[in-house]
């Protein structure tokens, strides 16, 4: 029996809710497991080398954790029936990458760092959000794309031939 990926896609609003919750879930493990390891930063300053390597390999760690929260957020949103599917994903990832990103530099936890110039962890973050909304639309693409592939290559059309012979 040959089933298609998509023969009954998600309705809009449970795709997002389920996005959404696996964002928070399966993100919140992953930067769970980076930060049980400890961070500690030193001679942070100004726009030197030093600072900008460390704060920049924290936030690099920090999306390296939420990837495959994110992928799996994109394999939903390519399952879903939203006539853009990829659109979809990056508005409700820069949403919710918004809301988390509010959330943390309301909390200011760079002030402890009292040389450090605050813009940076800003910056920092922005463009953390900028990665993960980029990677889910590009991943949400692929997986488009790659099923649509699959469906209409030659493997599938033979497994379906031999299936209507039966």
């Amino acid at each position: 029996m040959i089933m298609t990926v998509a023969t009954r896609p998600l309705n809009r609003r449970l795709a997002i809710s389920l996005a959404v919750l696996v964002m928070w879930l399966v993100g919140g493990i992953g930067l769970a497991l980076i930060h049980s390891q400890r961070w500690h930063f030193f001679l942070l300053g100004g726009y030197d080398l030093s600072t900008l390597g460390q704060i920049g390999g924290y936030y690099l760690a920090r999306v390296g954790a939420q990837l495959p929260a994110y992928a799996l957020a994109a394999i939903i949103f390519g399952l879903s029936d939203f006539r853009r599917p990829a659109r979809v994903a990056c508005f409700t990832t820069l949403i919710y990458c918004g809301i988390m990103t509010s959330i943390r530099l309301a909390r200011h936890h760079w002030a402890v760092a009292p040389n450090l110039d605050q813009s940076i962890p800003v910056l920092a973050e922005v463009a953390q959000a900028i990665l993960l909304v980029a990677f889910v639309g590009f991943f949400t693409w692929l997986f488009i794309s790659l099923i649509a592939r699959l469906q209409a290559g030659p493997l599938f059309s033979s497994l379906t031939r031999r299936r209507e012979l039966r």
